[in-house]
């Protein structure tokens, strides 16, 4: 089953389960846990596969959450001697949560530790048999942003090369149709121009890494819509959203919840539609 997440339709979040065989007993299509069992104990392989599949036999997705931005002193990741001796990347406690402390993400001797060198966090999980993982902690950028301006921009560069969402909208179809329409007539908005239209030109251009993607839109270099113009580009969200526009004909295609095998289908009949009525 290609995208498998866009076809999960319950789900249960437990950064740290206690009990795993309520965990194990649990119906729901996806299940997003922390990296290790309560206490410091990390799951092992025979244990994610049990998590994989449900009572009825049916396989499910696991999901590991990865903590960019803190660390909790009681998990699998935290080192008691970081009490007496901290390394540079360790912040101060939250003080609404005393346990958890702010990381200083952009120190490259964190990004080693999450996921750049031999045995660090990400490389674990994977080794676990994890499905995937939810990036944690990310919004403790607001808590760096005044004294470090370039805070938003280095949590963004924290992953380098991994999938990542690079923010979030949670708006109505209309709303959708509303910013698709927005980037259709080049970032103007009636009399008024919002966006920089040399902007939205570079943003929609092939990138130099993968020339199916630009800045947060992707292109149609790849054939990803058969018989849609090359300068066709598209926002694609979680779950299915997606967001195309087609300025050569004038058009915004808005979608929700879309198998995403069937997406170059739906642009199809209405590039045919149109043209028909010409």
């Amino acid at each position: 089953m290609n995208r498998p997440l866009a076809h999960a339709k319950t789900w249960r979040i437990e950064p740290n389960p206690a009990d795993f065989n309520d965990l194990a007993a649990d119906p729901s299509d996806l299940l997003v846990i922390g990296a290790a069992r309560y206490g410091k104990r990390r799951y092992t392989p025979d244990e994610i596969a049990r998590l994989k599949v449900r009572a009825d036999g049916t396989r499910r997705l696991v999901v590991a959450v990865l903590a960019v931005g803190e660390i909790v002193e009681a998990s699998a990741a935290w080192d008691d001697a970081w009490t007496v001796q901290p390394p540079q990347w360790l912040g101060e406690a939250n003080c609404a949560r005393p346990t958890v402390r702010r990381i200083r993400y952009w120190q490259p001797e964190w990004k080693d530790r999450l996921f750049r060198a031999p045995g660090s966090y990400l490389e674990r999980i994977i080794a676990a048999g994890f499905d995937g993982v939810v990036l944690g902690g990310l919004d403790v950028v607001a808590s760096f942003a005044a004294s470090r301006p370039s805070a938003p921009r280095e949590m963004m560069q924290t992953v380098s090369g991994g999938g990542h969402f690079g923010g979030g909208l949670f708006i109505n179809t209309l709303d959708q149709a509303r910013f698709g329409l927005l980037f259709a007539r080049n970032g103007k908005w009636k009399e008024h121009q919002l966006i920089s239209s040399s902007w939205i030109a570079e943003a929609k251009q092939p990138g130099t890494v993968n020339p199916s993607y630009g800045y947060l839109w992707w292109t149609n270099e790849d054939n990803r819509f058969p018989g849609a113009p090359k300068e066709v580009f598209t926002a694609i969200g979680f779950g299915g959203n997606y967001i195309v526009i087609d300025q050569a004909h004038d058009l915004v295609i808005v979608t929700r919840w879309m198998d995403d095998e069937k997406m170059a289908d739906v642009v199809s009949y209405v590039l045919k539609a149109i043209n028909a009525s010409k």
